[in-house]
């Protein structure tokens, strides 16, 4: 125990964390790992910092972020984000394999090869989403790339997606459509909303889109290349476009 109030208080003074930060963070998590085998009463300290839902301000009056080891200052944009993450509701588009692979830029199919993916949207925010919108929008070369290939509305490429669900029910044998619902998205929680076929082609060649999310509350336009599709990672965001 007295090994783990010297980790919390060394944590604190290394580290903008727990011990000097307002509001608190709740259940920071340290375990002790023995490794007398290696050192001579040697023991390490893992420490687990979870995730924050709102900006936590340091004692020098700062806001900060991590990255492993290293904490930097937040820039104003990012405190914002941060703090409305509370208030707004905040959802993400991402792209996950139907095969169940993953792949990398280094390990991708050849060309003309087609990916069928669904479309995932995922609340990332505390408040639950009512209603979600998602546009992919591309230029004619990309559109060509999807699969049905992305419509033309007279101005841009577009394929539209929300959460939206057919109620069903069986009559005389053949299933009948009641109605549409918007199916809520909890917090923390993630709904497919669609789903796709893209040509290898459009990641080989680091093709880009844009994907225009809209919530209850939010709006947010993502700038998607291949890699960041295929490899699932975020892309430039910007919010309340």
């Amino acid at each position: 125990m007295e090994s783990k109030r010297w980790a919390g208080s060394s944590v604190a003074r290394w580290y903008p964390t727990d011990g000097n930060i307002s509001p608190r963070i709740h259940g920071i998590k340290i375990t002790t790992i023995v490794v007398e085998n290696s050192i001579p009463n040697g023991v390490l300290f893992v420490v687990d910092i979870p995730k924050g839902q709102t900006a936590h301000q340091a004692s020098d009056k700062k806001y900060y972020k991590r990255f492993n080891f290293i904490s930097t200052a937040m820039d104003d944009s990012e405190i914002k984000d941060i703090i409305n993450r509370q208030n707004r509701t905040t959802a993400y588009v991402r792209f996950r394999l139907k095969s169940g692979n993953f792949y990398t830029m280094d390990s991708l199919p050849q060309k003309k090869v087609s990916l069928e993916f669904d479309i995932i949207a995922s609340n990332d925010g505390i408040k639950a989403i009512s209603l979600l919108d998602c546009i992919i929008v591309a230029t004619e070369p990309v559109a060509k790339q999807f699969l049905p290939q992305l419509g033309y509305n007279g101005r841009f490429y577009q394929a539209y997606y929300n959460n939206e669900e057919d109620h069903v029910a069986q009559l005389n044998g053949e299933e009948v459509v009641l109605d549409r619902r918007r199916m809520p998205i909890l917090g923390h929680t993630y709904r497919p909303i669609g789903e796709i076929a893209i040509w290898s082609d459009f990641f080989l060649e680091n093709l880009e889109i844009k994907l225009l999310i809209s919530t209850d509350d939010n709006r947010l336009v993502e700038q998607l290349r291949g890699k960041e599709v295929i490899e699932n990672r975020p892309g430039e965001l910007r919010f309340g476009q």
